[in-house]
């Protein structure tokens, strides 16, 4: 979801503003000028409307292939499984792999359908086939970063990065008084929150896991979505559980960070009764808000790291062709690198919203790769959660059975 890739930088943000507003008003006049002399002739909509630009569709014909080729092993099942994905900009809506879609597109089974009918996009091909699009009316109902269903198959559905960072700029200025407006840097900002191009492929992969949810596991996935009925009652604004919150996503983090095994288990033990102790006043309904978020994004947030980091290590495994000219796609070298970004953000999830547990169900899983052999096919039965298969799995060892 957008709301999400936004979500991982209002910290450093925040750091950046506040050493601006140590600076002596003149050297801040400055750079204040700097700043609005470096958006003239910033772009206002996408170079490529009517069909997806060269930089689109490097990034979705990678995330495609790397799926394919390394999807089974990043989550069993995902690699074989196909969707389709719905791709778009401001203009129109793109959907590959689907071969005859009815029209529109769904929120959920038996909702209202949204959108037109998908007409084939004339004179183009993606990937050597024919694919679809519609034209989306201003104002008018707009795929958003989630999963949808088409027909009878649910689809990944995503902005293009190009899009996603105009964006990005249209909301900030439509949140500022018109005499401020202009300052901003939106040409550092937009890289800022949408920043390489495996970042982009990698989030692509992160939506198309809730089609794979919502594929294998259709119940489940909508009573994940559904429990987003109880996040108005969830003590966001709590300082205590704020505070409660903290003190578990450092025993987590520093479990995922800990090169000894013995280490990591004490650790996550330490997790495990952080929770129990928070979760001791907050009752049953929003434990299971946690729960099914987690499962839900944190399992989508998962596989958008796991494939950036299983890209990286596999050797054998080749980008395609189309993704290589691209400026910002550095072969997966920096896997490590947003590794330890996204591990900083797990430590300052608390009091962002529900954003903690894309963070906190992403690190179980991790943690779970570690302990757990085979979690991933049991994490899509009913009932089972990334924090009991951690508990299960760290259970002590039964000693000898007595003589």
């Amino acid at each position: 979801m957008l709301e999400h890739a936004l979500s991982p930088r209002p910290t450093r943000l925040r750091r950046v503003v506040r050493r601006i507003l140590f600076l002596g008003p003149g050297a801040l006049l400055l750079l204040l000028l700097a700043s609005a002399a470096s958006n003239v002739g910033l772009p206002r909509s996408s170079s490529s409307l009517e069909v997806p630009g060269p930089r689109a569709r490097g990034h979705l014909a990678e995330a495609l292939h790397l799926r394919s080729t390394l999807g089974d092993e990043i989550w069993p099942g995902f690699g074989s499984t196909t969707n389709p994905q719905i791709l778009y900009n401001e203009g129109y809506a793109f959907l590959v792999g689907h071969p005859d879609p009815p029209p529109g597109w769904r929120t959920r089974p038996g909702g209202p359908t949204l959108g037109g009918p998908w007409e084939p996009v004339p004179g183009d091909r993606f990937r050597g086939e024919g694919y679809y699009r519609q034209r989306l009316i201003p104002g008018g109902p707009e795929p958003q970063a989630f999963t949808h269903q088409v027909g009878d198959r649910w689809a990944g559905s995503i902005m293009t990065q190009e899009w996603a960072r105009i964006h990005l700029g249209q909301t900030i200025r439509e949140s500022l008084p018109p005499v401020l407006e202009w300052i901003p840097p939106y040409r550092l900002l937009g890289p800022l929150f949408f920043r390489s191009a495996e970042h982009h492929v990698t989030l692509i992969l992160h939506e198309a896991f809730h089609a794979f949810q919502a594929t294998v596991a259709q119940e489940r996935f909508l009573r994940a979505e559904a429990a987003t009925a109880l996040e108005e009652r969830y003590p966001w604004h709590d300082e205590v559980q704020e505070g409660a919150w903290e003190e578990e996503l450092a025993h987590l983090a520093d479990a995922l960070a800990a090169d000894d095994d013995e280490e990591a288990t004490n650790l996550a033990r330490r997790f495990l009764e952080a929770r129990e102790a928070r979760r001791a006043g907050l009752g049953r309904e929003l434990i299971r808000y946690e729960r099914e978020r987690e499962w839900l994004e944190g399992g989508a947030k998962y596989v958008e790291l796991a494939s950036w980091r299983v890209a990286d290590t596999t050797e054998a495994y080749r980008p395609v062709e189309g993704i290589r000219d691209d400026g910002a796609f550095h072969g997966y070298e920096r896997a490590h690198r947003a590794w330890q970004r996204e591990l900083g953000q797990l430590r300052r999830s608390a009091g962002q919203g529900e954003t903690l547990f894309y963070y906190s169900g992403m690190a179980l899983g991790f943690l779970l790769d570690r302990f757990l052999a085979g979690w991933k096919r049991r994490a899509m039965e009913p009932g089972v959660y990334f924090d009991g298969l951690l508990e299960e799995a760290l259970l002590p060892s039964p000693g000898p059975a007595d003589p």
